[in-house]
């Protein structure tokens, strides 16, 4: 599977902790990238800088050349597009690029896609890839479980008021009611394995008798969502990883069906995970009892109005401090999670078949033109248009 990768560089210093770190990242497998494109300002220091480093660049992917994409005044190189205007940029070099973040001066952040498979159906994707982290990640959530493998990196995940410090070899399980986010706490590339699924996937193997989802599914939000490195190892959760993206990059008419099999051994193996530990007490980061207390409030309150002096009030703390102190605990602002729990539960109801202006009312929305604003704007369609 060919893989495109961009690097930003718009200063001296981007060669070095853009360039070089990319380099070492992906020294042990450089033949897993076919095209490198890099991307610099009109400015001609830039360039001669650049040139000093390009024949360092150029000897590490010779190899893996495969055809001329294009060049510039002083280089005509296999497998290296260097960009001097973003105008530039059209369609056809845009499709070659796997992804593209833009982070003001940061300029274009790089990620390598080793392996991506998703059903025609769009129930089950995986992914497994390697960037430099986007700097501010947006709370988000999806309407998928997701299970999060983190092979490298320095990152603090924020799922629903728990703050993991995750290590290498540790998974995070996420299901579509729990708010998360990650927070990078340094510029070191993060790899990691992604599968997100729609329970449908493996609905023909549940029974009364066993829940596959059960470890998804019968967790208080915000907790057990670390599995810890010792465990993944001791059960085997990395090599059913390993075997999913093996199946994935194969070209075989049964590579489906094999990949649905691991697939629910290892939510088997999770079960017996969840089974063994769901009566310890999870470690975390940071955490607080009374921003637990609150954020349970918040949930069971979604209906309500729900403002920082309510919250003062009830929880007799200085509205202030209690924004700092959930934003530490949480990763989220207290504004941010309320309006982000309040669309989620209207998500529930409109698809329950509650019409789109009751749904507003029944989650604290007082104004149906700011809940169809703030709806769109998360969700990415009208409300009216979600369940079409």
């Amino acid at each position: 599977m060919n893989t495109f990768t961009l690097l930003g560089v718009s200063n001296k210093e981007h060669l070095v902790s853009r360039v070089l770190p990319f380099l070492s990242c992906i020294s042990q497998d450089p033949g897993r990238v076919t095209y490198l494109f890099i991307i610099i300002p009109g400015d001609t220091s830039i360039k001669i800088c650049l040139s000093y480093m390009i024949n360092a660049v150029i000897a590490f992917f010779k190899k893996t050349c495969e055809k001329v994409l294009a060049g510039n005044e002083f280089m005509n190189l296999p497998c290296v597009y260097v960009i001097s205007d973003f105008k530039t940029l059209n369609y056809s070099c845009i499709i070659y690029i796997s992804i593209l973040y833009f982070y003001g001066d940061m300029g274009v952040i790089m990620e390598k896609t080793f392996c991506r498979y998703k059903t025609n159906e769009n129930n089950f994707n995986f992914v497994h890839s390697v960037a430099q982290p986007p700097g501010d990640f947006p709370v988000h959530i999806h309407d998928l479980y997701e299970l999060y493998y983190f092979i490298s990196g320095d990152v603090t995940y924020y799922i629903e008021g728990q703050a993991y410090n995750i290590k290498r070899n540790d998974i995070l399980i996420i299901n579509n009611r729990e708010l998360h986010r990650p927070v990078f706490n340094s510029t070191r590339p993060y790899e990691r394995m992604v599968i997100h699924f729609k329970p449908e996937y493996v609905s023909l193997f549940q029974s009364k008798e066993y829940n596959l989802l059960y470890y998804f599914e019968k967790r208080r939000l915000g907790q057990y969502n670390r599995i810890e490195s010792e465990d993944v190892l001791q059960f085997g959760m990395n090599k059913y990883f390993n075997q999913i993206e093996k199946c994935a990059t194969e070209e075989s008419a049964e590579r489906h069906v094999m990949i649905k099999t691991v697939f629910v051994q290892m939510l088997v193996a999770l079960n017996k995970i969840f089974d063994q530990k769901k009566n310890v007490v999870t470690s975390s980061f940071g955490y607080d009892k009374k921003i637990s207390a609150i954020l349970d409030f918040i949930n069971n309150h979604l209906d309500e109005k729900i403002t920082l002096d309510t919250l003062e009030h009830k929880f007799f703390v200085n509205k202030y401090y209690l924004c700092h102190l959930f934003k530490k605990n949480t990763g989220f602002t207290v504004i941010e999670y309320i309006t982000y729990k309040r669309i989620m539960k209207a998500k529930e109801l409109l698809l329950a078949g509650i019409p789109a202006t009751e749904a507003c009312h029944s989650v604290g929305f007082s104004d149906y033109s700011n809940f169809y604003k703030v709806f769109k704007k998360i969700i990415g369609v009208s409300p009216r248009n979600f369940t079409k």
